[in-house]
């Protein structure tokens, strides 16, 4: 007797979607925060490569002017 009530408070567990929508919100959360971790170093590392490069063509450009 024990055992089919517990058998059958499994099965309730397992149909009881309450909470479900929560879950899969937190899920993609957190998948789109470690995308997030992922990306955004190494764009942050080439944009200020590109900054580097435009202020040494600054650079080069109001040394021409100044030449000129």
């Amino acid at each position: 007797m024990a055992n089919l009530l517990s058998k059958l408070r499994i099965e309730e567990l397992w149909k009881d979607q309450k909470g479900q929508d929560m879950t899969e919100y937190a899920l993609i959360s957190g998948m789109i925060a470690s995308t997030i971790i992922a990306v955004v170093p190494p764009m942050v590392s080439i944009a200020m490569h590109i900054v580097e490069l435009l202020q040494k063509v600054a650079e080069i450009a109001m040394n021409a002017a100044s030449l000129g």
